[in-house]
């Protein structure tokens, strides 16, 4: 039986849309979070853990950008046959790799934010204890997540990726099924953290309801939040 012949791809360059679309998004959550220290600390005068911990995502996600620019420089969002010389291949992936634990911090970060943010604010202590088991489950399942990432880190030198022939696809594939079988598991966990923080906000409705006491802080926060749900039903 003969072999088919494995069609070469274009000679596609997605490298500087990637970096529109990271730069863009990271030099918003900059500005917001920037606007957002400013307004807690000069005006209310009242700086939070939330605030500290949305801070130190923010310098998490500017470091990843920083990173993704080289990344783009050897070769990222290319067809690895129109990358010269191969060495870049490596270093590309090397650059890559160092990305993904930044991104699961800077995620664990921004989610452990929300949740100090909710308990600063949430009236019920049913609620709070509900936060906190959301807070810690989140930074346990990011953990998890980061020490998953270091069995992909890349390991193969360029002369290596050169001499891999055909005879190294089924291992290739067998890999790349059990690596999609981990991120399945990862991607499970984070989602679960996502969906348990907004699952909290009931309780700011459920203590203004039951006529509960709330610290004065809380009181014009929780009503606009309450307008705009008014607003937004209407």
């Amino acid at each position: 039986m003969a072999s088919e012949a494995i069609p070469i791809p274009p000679d596609e360059n997605r490298g500087p849309e990637i970096l529109a679309i990271c730069g863009t998004l990271v030099a918003l959550s900059v500005i917001i979070v920037t606007l957002r220290i400013w307004v807690r600390a000069r005006i209310i005068r009242q700086v939070g853990i939330d605030d500290w911990t949305i801070i130190a995502a923010t310098v998490t996600i500017f470091v990843e950008m920083m990173i993704i620019i080289p990344e783009v420089y050897y070769g990222a969002g290319r067809h690895v046959q129109y990358i010269d010389p191969p060495s870049n291949i490596v270093k590309g992936l090397h650059l890559n790799f160092v990305t993904q634990p930044l991104c699961l911090i800077a995620l664990c970060f921004t989610k452990v934010s929300v949740g100090f943010f909710l308990l600063r604010i949430t009236p019920s202590q049913k609620f709070r204890w509900f936060i906190i088991g959301t807070i810690i489950f989140t930074i346990l399942s990011a953990t998890g997540n980061f020490c998953m990432s270091f069995p992909r880190a890349p390991y193969l030198p360029a002369p290596a990726l050169s001499k891999r022939g055909k005879e190294k696809k089924k291992e290739k594939r067998k890999r790349v099924v059990s690596m999609n079988g981990d991120e399945h598991s990862e991607l499970t966990c984070l989602v679960s953290s996502d969906r348990l923080l907004p699952m909290s906000a009931p309780g700011l409705h459920v203590g203004r309801c039951h006529g509960r006491k709330m610290h004065g802080a809380s009181q014009p926060q929780i009503r606009r939040l309450l307008q705009l749900e008014r607003r937004r039903s209407d």
